[in-house]
């Protein structure tokens, strides 16, 4: 419950909810909460799975774990889980790309939030190499590793049997591989241009 309270709210903070907005984020916790044991019942082995990779990342961040490779796994796992919703012959395939996109979607919050959390004193993935390294070398080695996340997610993407010439294919196409990078360039110029 409580982690899954904790992730909803994260999720709506990090989309800028504004505060007005958060009245409808509770009910939307309540509603999950009500609905949870439905949920539970439908998707025993998804739900499992979010809960152990929660307290697994959880654990991780606690101990102030800067393995990256951990902490992308974690939350790439927990992503796998839900894109292979059901098991058959392209679970595999969909659980190696939400994994992908896991460690990406994770590395792009802290690469987002660095400056944030270094001010708040929060832990962040990233804040060991961005500690160690010259910036020029933690910008290249964060950018080498955001591409690593979303190569793993495309390689899997092109496996599937999806038309690209559809309105959902070139959605999906376009997505995976031009608009999650939408909010890293703009985060690199203004770090850059500070750098100056």
């Amino acid at each position: 419950g409580s982690c899954l309270y904790r992730f909803i709210v994260a999720v709506a903070l990090r989309f800028n909810v504004p505060a007005a907005a958060m009245k409808l984020v509770s009910a939307i916790i309540v509603a999950v909460a009500i609905s949870m044991p439905a949920i539970r019942e439908h998707w025993p082995r998804q739900t499992a799975a979010i809960t152990a990779q929660l307290e697994a990342l959880n654990a991780l961040e606690k101990a102030g774990s800067h393995d990256l490779d951990a902490l992308c796994r974690a939350f790439g796992d927990l992503l796998g889980a839900v894109f292979a919703c059901r098991e058959d012959i392209w679970s595999p395939t969909l659980q190696a790309m939400g994994r992908g996109l896991g460690g990406f979607i994770y590395l792009m919050d802290a690469y987002d939030d660095l400056p944030k959390d270094a001010r708040k004193g929060q832990f962040n993935a990233l804040q060991e190499l961005h500690d160690t390294l010259p910036p020029t070398e933690f910008e290249d080695l964060c950018h080498d590793l955001l591409t690593q996340q979303m190569g793993l997610c495309a390689q899997q993407f092109e496996l599937l049997p999806i038309l690209k010439e559809t309105p959902e294919g070139k959605l999906l196409y376009n997505t995976i591989y031009s608009g999650v990078w939408s909010k890293y360039a703009p985060i690199r110029k203004h770090r850059e241009g500070k750098q100056k």
